[in-house]
C-alpha cells in the first residue's frame, strides 16, 4: 500500500511540474493534449503487482512536449524511470459499444534496473483511457509499458488513466 500512496503523490507532483515547466522536445503528432495515470497491474511474475505513474503530453496546445514516467515490479526486481519523453502520438479509438476512448502512446529514454543490469534504454508506453466505458467494468483502463526487456501488457487493476484537454485533431478523437 505504501507504493500506491507514493506513486499517487509522485503523479500529482509530476503533473504540477509538467504543467509549469516542460522540456524542449517536440512530438510528431497532432494530439496536443496530455494524459496522466497511476495504478497497479499484475506482475509479470504471475503473482504480486507492478506499479506505474506518469504525466505526459502537452500542458497546453502551445506547450512543448514533456512529462515523466516511472514503473516498478518489485517481485522481479524491475525499476524504470524516464529521463526523456521523445514522442507522443494519439490514435482513434472506440469501445465495442461505440463509446469514445483515448489511445495515446509515448516513447523516450529511461534509466532501467533489473537483476544483473542497470543502464539507459529506450522505452515505449501505450495507454487507453476508456472514459468510464472499459471492457470489463465501468472503469477499466489499459496500459502496455516496456523497456530494457521488460514487457507488461494489462488492464489497470487499481487506479486509472485520464486524458486532459482531449485533442479533436484527426486521429486523436
Amino acid at each position: 500500500m505504501r507504493t500506491w500512496l507514493r506513486l499517487s503523490v509522485l503523479t500529482i507532483v509530476m503533473l504540477a511540474a509538467f504543467l509549469l515547466r516542460a522540456p524542449d522536445a517536440r512530438a510528431d503528432g497532432d494530439c496536443l493534449d496530455y494524459i496522466t495515470g497511476v495504478g497497479l497491474v499484475p506482475s509479470i511474475s504471475g503473482s504480486g503487482k507492478a506499479a506505474f505513474g506518469f504525466a505526459v503530453g502537452y500542458g497546453t496546445p502551445t506547450s512543448p512536449l514533456g512529462g515523466f514516467f516511472a514503473a516498478t515490479d518489485p517481485k522481479v526486481g524491475f525499476y524504470m524511470k524516464s529521463i526523456s519523453i521523445d514522442d507522443y502520438v494519439g490514435y482513434f479509438c472506440a469501445t465495442a459499444d461505440g463509446f469514445p476512448c483515448y489511445e495515446r502512446a509515448f516513447t523516450g529514454m529511461a534509466q532501467v534496473r533489473w537483476p544483473g543490469f542497470s543502464g539507459v534504454r529506450p522505452f515505449l508506453v501505450d495507454t487507453i483511457d476508456y472514459a468510464g466505458h472499459g471492457p470489463t467494468t465501468p472503469r477499466t483502463d489499459y496500459i502496455d509499458f516496456n523497456g530494457g526487456g521488460y514487457i507488461n501488457v494489462s488492464l489497470v487493476n487499481q487506479g486509472g488513466i485520464s486524458i486532459h484537454n482531449a485533442s479533436t485533431a484527426p486521429g486523436c478523437d
